[in-house]
């Protein structure tokens, strides 16, 4: 939790790591001003009273602090834990509340306990109007409530259907924000002077917002779904918003028009428009779940991933937002959609099974591999599907016909060119390049395989050697011989690129987000292309 001064100058931020920490930071400076330690449980929100005393919560208790002299001034203790704190405009008053249901406001100056209110179940948040001493508070109880804070009086009850996961006024009070947590959130704005509501505002790929907060000049709010690492700018009065953000990125897809990128990760599945980088949708999960694979189908209508800890593939309708089918498989290792998005072919365990994508049904299951399926990857034409095991084979079943037609030594992963004429694979310390035209073959050592160009001529290797270890280079992919060593950042080691089906873009995984670089990047350090605006 963070808070800004009255003025502007500071902020308050809580933290924690062994010892819970209550830290005031100057702005203007950049330097720490004070910390106060908390103790008696976790300390969760905290807010300035005045530009020189701040309020925390400690356990059972809301503690003032003087930043100046970094002192205790006062304690206000309750029976209960206090989770959500608020304080009044003119920094009078001090308002707690938490799982017993009660909302307690005490007097800054005396700390003196002034008022009680209660709901039936655990209030989640509150906050003091910015002009007038009114509370607002939000319920388990499935209500938001209106008190006035120095008479005690309850000034209105607003019942729900739903339990209220937050509350805020707008910077001129005149507009109450709470949000109701049903999946997906709902942000409901409601006028404070005719008690009515004014919109409705939800987003079905967020599913639990816990806060949300106005701009100074009340134009747009921000929600913030701490569990997916989602935050999102709402327009106040069109309601469309900004997405910012995503954690734990790992599998990447293009859709075969090279207008949106899918990423999956520790936070689900997000689709971003390559054009703009902005966030187009996201699809949740589950806490502590990652998503381990994401693909389009080959008409782009349809996203397959795979959730960890699920037993089944999800097919997902990338223009309606909404789940399509199903496919179980217990033990999914790898998989692929066949090129005219009819199939899925999925690899678990020794074996590997053709399903239906409309029904969701297998459809056949390929007998023959000796060891564990790793890897499988379909050829261009949809005729053909390599697969590699881990007894160090690499298989090309016939797709008509379902049978084994060759069987050659390889390990790890594998790839088509995009013409379907060449495959390459690992093979002891290198790779193995052939040609499935004239049957020729190529081994080349200490590098590994990280993308073909579309049109298939060349191939991007990164170095394994300590001489050349992370070094991108190129490769004559009909020849296999070596073009240019390229100098660039994308040099850096770096998860699998993939080029967009139209050549315009290569993908590739940093630590924490994707890159993305324009093919010109390659094309201006090869000797064949550097007189080229190509």
């Amino acid at each position: 939790n963070i808070a800004f001064s009255p003025n502007g100058n500071a902020i308050v931020g809580t933290s924690w790591g062994g010892l819970i920490q209550n830290q005031v930071w100057s702005i203007v400076t950049k330097e720490k001003i004070a910390t106060f330690s908390s103790d008696g449980g976790l300390s969760r929100p905290a807010a300035f009273t005045n530009g020189k005393t701040i309020a925390s919560t400690a356990g059972r208790a809301i503690i003032l602090w003087d930043i100046v002299t970094k002192q205790e001034l006062v304690r206000m203790e309750s029976e209960h834990s206090i989770d959500t704190l608020s304080v009044s405009h003119d920094g009078a008053l001090v308002a707690g509340a938490g799982s017993d249901g009660l909302v307690k406001v005490w007097e800054v100056n005396t700390g003196q306990l002034i008022n009680t209110f209660r709901h039936n179940a655990g209030v989640t948040s509150i906050a003091f109007s910015p002009t007038e001493n009114i509370i607002a508070s939000g319920g388990r109880d499935k209500t938001v409530k209106l008190w006035d804070a120095t008479t005690g009086t309850e000034i209105l009850t607003i019942r729900r259907t739903e339990v209220i996961s937050t509350v805020a006024f707008s910077p001129d009070g005149k507009t109450l924000a709470w949000i109701e947590a049903s999946p997906p959130d709902t942000i409901h704005l409601w006028d404070v002077t005719t008690r009515a509501i004014i919109a409705l505002y939800e987003d079905p790929t967020v599913f639990n917002m816990d806060s949300v907060a106005f701009s100074p000049d009340g134009k747009t709010f921000v929600t913030v779904d701490a569990e997916h690492d989602i935050v999102k700018v709402w327009d106040i009065n069109t309601g469309n918003t900004i997405d910012l953000g995503h954690a734990g990125l790992t599998p990447i897809s293009f859709s075969p028009d090279s207008t949106m990128l899918a990423t999956g990760g520790t936070r689900g599945v997000k689709l971003w428009d390559v054009n703009t980088g902005r966030n187009a949708s996201n699809i949740l999960v589950k806490p502590r779940s990652s998503v381990r694979l994401v693909s389009f189908s080959p008409d782009g209508r349809a996203l397959a991933y795979r959730v960890s800890q699920e037993k089944f593939t999800r097919l997902w309708d990338v223009t309606t937002q909404t789940q399509i089918g199903i496919i179980e498989n217990p033990s999914i290792e790898d998989w692929a959609f066949s090129p005219d998005g009819k199939t899925l072919a999925s690899a678990a365990g020794r074996t590997i099974t053709l399903w239906d994508v409309v029904t969701g049904q297998p459809i056949v299951t390929l007998e023959g591999p000796l060891g564990k399926v790793s890897h499988i990857t379909y050829s261009p034409d949809g005729n053909t599907l390599a697969s590699v095991s881990r007894d160090g084979t690499i298989r090309l079943w016939d797709i008509a016909t379902h049978q084994n037609i060759e069987t050659f030594d390889g390990v790890s992963y594998s790839a088509f060119s995009p013409d379907g004429t060449i495959l390459v694979f690992r093979k002891g310390s290198g790779l193995e390049v052939r040609n499935l035209i004239t049957r020729g073959m190529t081994f080349i050592d200490k590098n590994t395989f990280l993308a073909f160009l579309p049109d298939s001529s060349m191939m991007l290797l990164r170095g394994i050697a300590l001489e050349n270890r992370g070094s991108i280079s190129v490769w004559d992919a009909r020849t296999s011989t070596s073009i240019a060593t390229l100098d660039s950042e994308i040099s850096e080691d770096r998860k699998l690129p993939i080029f967009s089906p139209d050549g315009k873009t290569l993908a590739m995984m940093g630590e924490d987000s994707t890159i993305l670089f324009a093919p010109e990047v390659i094309y201006n350090q090869l000797p064949l292309f550097a007189d080229q605006n190509s």
